[in-house]
């Protein structure tokens, strides 16, 4: 289900506008943290103070709050451009106002020197001439697929002569350039479409000869899987397929006939219960034996003589209380008297006789006998498996090869035309594209390639990228002296047996803030 969605310009212009809102609190979050952590180093936070800092760990701090910084600065000059942008968006634009009438039909004296009634072809104007249609099952080596066109076939005359190998289909369409300039022998090129595949040739002029025919975007081998990269931002979700056709159900098979329930075995009688025996008599309890003579107690030893404190005069009658002497030291404790012997145990009295008559165990009854088992009914035959839907179209080479390099260290100066060292922040996936901290190293293929710089210029600007240590593309109009940001995209194709080489350079000495270099693979060459 997609829903219906209705907004207006104003609508849309708004929404963005939130959005940069939204991410600006989101920053200001950020830096207010870092702001919280400086002070609970240096013990200025209120309500939570961490131990004393060492200098080394003072250092660590601030290193960590300026590379958090660098990168809000990235960050802000994406909002600002995204401001911009959405700053320039008209909302008072009013509906389209009525078609006006059509003016009067001017006259033609001539057309490329042509008077009268001219009929007008492709050649004509100077357009890439169009042929169509010709025989399914031309011969591709003829003259006339020497000459520039589109070709057509008619799909009716069987597969072309001279075609790829393998194509039996009859419709295809072939595309034919000459090398330009043209020479005394010029060059042919051939690209040959029979879908879902692509094929391109090539003829020396010089030999006059053919190539063999190449299948365009082949898929290779798979290559070693590399280290897992950065997860990137999740893409917009796919418009999901159309669901496949489902198959016919299979006619449900016959129930089997229920098997009859075996008769229930008859229950065995319950054996008689046994007498409960006699109790036996109990024993007379024995006579308590006598308690024996208690031991003389020991001779309270020898108290200690008394401190230096003053003997204790005779008790007389209670007076007042006098001030307390000091404590003497305590004497020396006597040694125990020795415990006297135990009594004898009285005799233990005779226990009573136990019963030894015991009750019968009545006999367990018979287990009835235990019911046949009905016969299983025969299983349904399955029903036949619909179709297999069409497998989905394989997913682009973007996600497999691709790669970032990026400085933003801060004011850097960079000599003009030497590459720039991009080690602050770069990663790479895949095995076509490697990459050190000046370049990036394309294997063959087709590539998106984006370079730019955020500078301050002395003079004419301009950002360049070099295709092995070549001029390939520049960024920027040659200004006057200013601070900017100057960027490009540019499609880079690598021809085998490759690789080529990719760096970034500045055509005059300045100071660098921020630079990057984005590198998408495409297609295979």
């Amino acid at each position: 289900f997609t829903p219906n969605i209705t907004l207006d310009r104003e609508d849309v212009v708004n929404l963005i506008l939130a959005s940069i809102a939204m991410e600006e609190m989101g920053l200001s979050h950020i830096i207010n943290a870092e702001g919280e952590k400086i002070q609970y180093v240096l013990g200025t936070l209120n309500g939570a103070t961490g131990p004393a800092p060492t200098a080394q760990e003072v250092l660590s701090v601030n290193e960590s709050t300026q590379n958090m910084l660098d990168t809000i600065f990235k960050k802000e000059i994406m909002l600002a451009s995204k401001m911009k942008s959405a700053s320039s968006i008209s909302t008072m634009q009013g509906p389209p106002g009525p078609t006006g009438p059509t003016g009067p039909t001017g006259d033609v004296l001539s057309v490329n020197g042509q008077v009268g009634n001219v009929v007008l072809d492709a050649e004509d104007v100077g357009a890439f001439p169009l042929t169509m249609p010709v025989s399914s099952g031309s011969n591709l080596n003829a003259p006339m697929f020497m000459e520039p066109g589109v070709y057509s076939s008619n799909g009716t005359d069987g597969p072309p002569i001279a075609g790829p190998p393998g194509v039996t289909s009859p419709i295809w369409t072939l595309y034919v350039s000459v090398v330009s300039p043209a020479t005394v022998n010029p060059w042919v090129q051939q690209i040959f479409f029979s879908n879902p595949t692509i094929y391109i040739r090539s003829f020396n002029g010089d030999t006059s000869t053919w190539s063999t025919w190449e299948q365009f975007a082949v898929q290779g081998p798979t290559g070693v899987i590399g280290p897992t990269g950065v997860t990137g931002v999740t893409g917009a979700t796919g418009v999901t397929g159309a669901t496949g056709a489902t198959g016919a159900t299979g006619a449900t098979g016959a129930t089997g006939a229920t098997g009859p329930t075996g008769a229930t075995g008859v229950t065995g009688a319950t054996g008689a219960t046994g007498a409960t025996g006699a109790t036996g008599a109990t024993g007379a309890t024995g006579t308590t034996g006598a308690t024996g003579l208690t031991g003389p107690t020991g001779v309270t030893g020898a108290t200690g003589p008394t401190g230096p404190t003053g003997p204790t005069g005779p008790t007389g009658a209670t007076g007042s209380t006098g001030s307390t002497g000091a404590t003497g030291p305590t004497g020396p404790t006597g040694a125990t008297g020795p415990t006297g012997p135990t009594g004898a145990t009285g005799p233990t009295g005779p226990t009573g006789p136990t019963s030894v008559v015991a009750g019968v165990t009545g006999a367990t009854g018979v287990t009835g006998a235990t019911g046949a088992t009905g016969a299983t009914g025969a299983t349904g035959a399955t029903g036949p498996t619909g179709p297999t839907g069409p497998t989905g179209v394989t997913g682009g080479l973007i996600v497999a090869n691709n790669a970032f390099l990026d400085a933003g260290t801060g004011p850097t100066g960079v000599t003009a035309d030497v590459p720039i060292v991009m080690d602050d922040n770069a990663f790479f996936n895949g095995s076509d594209i490697s990459i050190t901290s000046t370049q990036a190293i394309l294997e063959p293929g087709v590539y998106l390639v984006g370079f730019g710089t955020f500078n301050d210029f002395a003079g004419d600007a301009q950002v360049h990228l070099n295709v092995n240590g070549t001029f390939y593309a520049a960024a920027g109009e040659n200004a006057p002296a200013r601070t900017s940001t100057m960027s490009k995209t540019v499609v880079v194709i690598v021809d085998p047996p490759g690789p080529d080489t990719l760096t970034v350079t500045v055509n005059e000495t300045s100071n660098v803030d921020v630079s990057y270099l984005t590198v998408l693979k495409l297609a295979e060459s």
